[in-house]
């Protein structure tokens, strides 16, 4: 279970599932034990205004992006493309490369730096 925990991005409960223990249980002894998960494997908080802005944005992201890789395909079966299509492939593609950023840089923001002293805040 502690490999699962540690080396997955599953979630305690498909862990629970998988072993036939609890998700409960599987939390505590994760806790208790120190056990460190992966970075893939902190879910974004639905529940949340912020967190189903985030998910909306990173399905929108996902859609703009298969649709730019259907207009990509499409113009690679035709030698003669038109130019406009491959413009909206390329407008696609950077739209979802937007709303990426867009959740990027406001988790960014929220990460402290220490100054060159090595104290967080201002300077006395």
């Amino acid at each position: 279970m502690r490999q699962l925990v540690e080396t997955t991005p599953l979630s305690y409960r498909e862990i629970a599932r998988r072993t036939g223990l609890s998700a409960a249980t599987v939390c505590r002894r994760a806790r208790a034990g120190a056990w460190i998960r992966p970075e893939a494997a902190y879910p974004i908080e639905h529940y949340t205004p912020d967190g189903r802005r985030t998910l909306k944005r990173r399905e929108l992201a996902a859609r703009l992006m298969a649709q730019a890789e259907r207009c990509i395909r499409a113009l690679e079966a035709d030698p003669y493309a038109n130019a406009n299509e491959v413009a909206r492939a390329l407008r696609l593609a950077k739209a979802a490369k937007a709303l990426d950023e867009v959740d990027g840089r406001r988790h960014s923001r929220r990460i402290k730096r220490p100054s060159s002293t090595g104290h967080i805040g201002r300077r006395t």
